[in-house]
């Protein structure tokens, strides 16, 4: 009988040593899982806070942008003026076709 208590004293040492182990990995786990959890956290702060820099770096007005800017403004001008030479050509030449129309009338009245 001594034989089977050894063998027996063999297995609950092995069991308990297993349950202890298996013990110490949930409790690690679980330490783990609340470090990475925090680490996330973290993450998620500075990511949103780079998103943040990075939207407000983008709404900044840069020298490029402010040189198209001022760009378009000119050509702008450019154009409106232009337009306006344009249209005052065709003024001078409605006005032209009506004093000759006037004339015409006038010579038949």
């Amino acid at each position: 009988m001594s034989g089977i208590e050894d063998w027996m004293i063999t297995v609950i040492i092995f069991v308990l040593l297993n349950v202890g182990q298996f013990a110490v990995s949930k409790y690690q786990n679980t330490e783990f899982k609340k470090q990475i959890d925090s680490l996330f956290r973290k993450t998620d702060t500075y990511a949103s806070d780079i998103v943040e820099l990075q939207t407000q770096k983008s709404q900044y007005l840069t020298r490029d942008k402010a040189d198209e800017v001022y760009l378009r403004i000119r050509e702008f001008e450019k154009f409106e003026k232009h337009i306006d030479k344009r249209f005052d050509n065709l003024e001078g030449g409605v006005k032209e076709i009506l004093i000759a129309l006037d004339n015409r009338n006038n010579k038949w009245n």
